[in-house]
């Protein structure tokens, strides 16, 4: 052997070993937040203290499962603590989130760069609209996600702690040709 290939040093890359890690740590962490989320749901089942929170998304099946929705104006002045039904109240928060939605991006095509300041109009204005009919005390936080429609799918979750009997939240979403969007408001008072 000749003092240069004696000399050279070889490296080993195990690139193609790293989506295997990628992937047990991904299913470990999944297991974490399955068993935190089972036993969460074991701990409500025999105290009853913390429900679980839920997302209605509105629909045609709801006049058939007894929901009957007054159709009221967001842009009224309103505070959301006038209103007696949960469910009324949620609803005027999804409309406004809907609204807003559909402001900013109908007729929009996706833009990778545009993203970004897309979504945060769009969370500032559903957090002033909301700030609107809400007391002074509450915060108001609202979250918008911006992507674009290639075959792919994606799950939104979020967990918070809250008091169900004075806090809220509402998701909507929007979709066209080539972008899809979720925003949910939180109001914690």
């Amino acid at each position: 052997m000749t003092s240069l290939a004696a000399s050279r040093k070889r490296s080993v890359t195990w690139n193609s070993l790293d989506p295997f890690f990628q992937q047990e740590r991904r299913k470990e962490h999944l297991e974490t937040s399955s068993i935190n989320s089972l036993a969460s749901g074991i701990a409500f089942f025999f105290d009853k203290s913390r429900p679980r929170s839920s997302t209605w998304h509105g629909g045609e099946d709801d006049e058939k499962a007894g929901f009957e929705l007054d159709k009221t104006d967001c842009n009224s002045t309103a505070n959301l603590k006038d209103f007696e039904n949960d469910l009324e109240a949620s609803e005027i928060l999804r409309q406004i989130v809907s609204e807003e939605l559909h402001k900013e991006l109908d007729e929009k095509s996706y833009v990778n760069e545009d993203c970004v300041k897309q979504a945060a109009v769009i969370t500032q204005a559903v957090e002033t609209r909301v700030r609107e009919i809400t007391t002074k005390d509450t915060k108001v936080v609202a979250v918008a996600y911006i992507g674009e429609i290639r075959d792919q799918g994606i799950e939104i979750t979020s967990q918070c702690l809250w008091d169900p009997e004075s806090d809220s939240f509402a998701t909507a979403s929007f979709r066209n040709k080539s972008l899809f969007a979720v925003c949910t408001v939180f109001t914690v008072s």
